[in-house]
């Protein structure tokens, strides 16, 4: 069903795409498509074998299962096999819709990590991992959808380098390969656009730090080697010799502002699969109203900034803004006071009336 038209110009004047956070994480500045090679294997002649005599919807089945890495390979066989990839729904509309989310998990590293079947899951539901608000983005290392303010404050989203893990936990080589290991990408991070010029390998803390519990059996013994200067690459045995480090020193987690945590993730949309439309996620101009006006408006104190700030950067889906627009006192006064009277709220306009 089609929005009406005041609750279209609401969202058109009142609600926007907080574009300063994708630039905080993995973003490509051209919508090109995966670099998969544009030519067939071996002419186009590559034989589908025994899937090939199988019916559409049970290869389709098969096929979702299969990661984007696997499936790209497998489009490369002949026609008729980059017809069926094609026609995949997962495929399909991740390639179409989360093209960008795509190119990051192939420049991570990490296109093979996830398989179809799952990104599609997680494409089509719109709530954070963290903290049940509207997830705009993905956290590469657990394909799971967060929140901006998650990817800031969560403990679970820590991130910390490959080598630091591996000190934090215990963890040789071999028990780090069990995790999603990230090659970062080179770019400017987080809101404070710091700049980073070399590719490091990184790692989910908190994934990690699973792997250390069950590699040395318990929590207790993950520290007792810690403090040993001990590394396991597997379950240990009794005749197995675990690794010594030779470095002891334990390196200190990151804080809640590290730039290693927004380099972990990357846009992600929302597709409401029954209307077929795409929510990026929007924040409101009433909320941003409050925070520039806070100084003014509302009485001081830390407890109201950090509250009016968080309120400020709150993502919301489309459905969501218009509930919240009905309770946004700011919202309401700069809909009666402008848009109603025809008056747009410009760059301009905003910068006279926030006093930004």
């Amino acid at each position: 069903m089609e929005d009406a038209p005041e609750q279209k110009m609401i969202l058109a004047s009142l609600a926007y795409h907080w574009s300063e956070a994708d630039r905080a994480v993995i973003r490509f500045s051209k919508s090109r498509g995966l670099e998969y090679s544009r030519e067939f294997k071996n002419g186009g002649t590559a034989s589908m074998g025994c899937l090939a005599l199988q019916p559409l919807e049970i290869l389709h089945n098969i096929l979702r299962e299969l990661d984007f890495e696997s499936l790209g390979a497998m489009r490369c066989l002949n026609i008729q096999s980059r017809d069926v990839v094609g026609t995949l729904p997962a495929y399909r509309d991740l390639a179409t819709f989360a093209h960008n989310a795509l190119r990051a998990l192939s420049a991570t590293g990490l296109l093979s990590k996830h398989s179809a079947k799952y990104l599609y899951s997680i494409l089509c539901q719109d709530r954070c991992i963290g903290c049940t608000s509207f997830g705009s983005f993905l956290f590469l290392p657990t394909g799971c959808r967060c929140c901006f303010s998650c990817i800031e404050t969560n403990p679970e989203m820590v991130i910390v380098s490959a080598s630091a893990a591996a000190a934090l936990f215990g963890l040789a080589d071999k028990a780090l390969r069990q995790i999603a290991i990230i090659t970062t990408v080179l770019g400017d991070y987080g809101i404070s656009r710091k700049t980073h010029r070399r590719r490091i390998r990184i790692v989910s803390r908190q994934e990690a730090r699973k792997v250390g519990i069950l590699i040395h059996g318990s929590e207790e013994e993950m520290e007792r080697a810690i403090a040993l200067g001990i590394r396991r690459g597997k379950v240990l045995r009794e005749n197995d010799r675990p690794q010594r480090a030779a470095n002891r020193s334990i390196p200190q987690p990151p804080g809640a502002n590290d730039t290693l945590r927004f380099m972990a993730c990357t846009p992600f949309p929302y597709l409401d699969v029954q209307r077929r439309r795409i929510d990026n996620g929007v924040c409101c101009r009433g909320c941003e109203y409050n925070w520039y006006r806070r100084d003014e408006d509302f009485p001081s104190g830390y407890s109201i900034s950090q509250d009016l700030f968080r309120k400020q950067n709150k993502t919301f889906s489309e459905d969501e803004y218009l509930v919240h627009f009905e309770n946004c006192h700011s919202a309401r006064m700069l809909w009666d006071g402008y848009i109603l009277k025809g008056k747009r709220l410009s760059e301009s306009v905003r910068s006279t009336i926030f006093r930004t």
